[in-house]
């Protein structure tokens, strides 16, 4: 495998190995949350359009070649010598490879995308349900309050429940 399709397929791997700690329910989204919004990845993240589109795009360009390669050997068929016949054979398997290696990748590369806004959106939901919580506790308080004075201020009050 050449150094470029190892680089590729090395790529692969650690988007696998990115996707599979993005699913872990293990870790909680406010985490993934601080993770995403720490300095490091502020930083990383003026920029990482850049990064996306530059990534992308070497993918696209992995992929187009796989497939000219792929298009290339598939076309030949040599009956008449075994070992050129097995030559050819070979070159197509790598095209397959490595057209298969650099569609994972790409395909990988917006799952990524995906479950990050998952992850940062789930975290505001849950952001959003820990203050609602606090807002309708103050705000029982607060009715429970109101109702004592009421039944102090009036004697003959009868709470009526529906």
């Amino acid at each position: 495998m050449s150094i470029q399709w190892t680089l590729a397929a090395t790529l692969l791997f650690i988007q696998a190995i990115i996707i599979a700690s993005l699913l872990i329910s293990a870790i909680h989204p406010r985490t993934w949350r601080e993770v995403f919004q720490s300095h490091l990845m502020q930083t990383i993240g003026s920029k990482s359009h850049l990064y996306l589109y530059g990534f992308v795009g070497i993918l696209c360009i992995f992929f187009v070649e796989s497939i000219f390669e792929f298009l290339k050997y598939s076309s030949l068929n040599d009956n008449h010598d075994k070992i050129m016949f097995y030559q050819i054979q070979m070159r197509l398997f790598r095209g397959q490879r490595n057209f298969y290696i650099s569609g994972f990748g790409l395909f990988s590369v917006f799952i990524i995308k995906r479950l990050i806004a998952l992850r940062l959106e789930q975290a505001k939901f849950e952001e959003e349900i820990e203050y609602s919580h606090i807002h309708i506790d103050k705000l029982s308080k607060r009715v429970r309050h109101l109702l004592e004075e009421i039944k102090s201020l009036n004697p003959d009050y009868h709470d009526e429940e529906p």
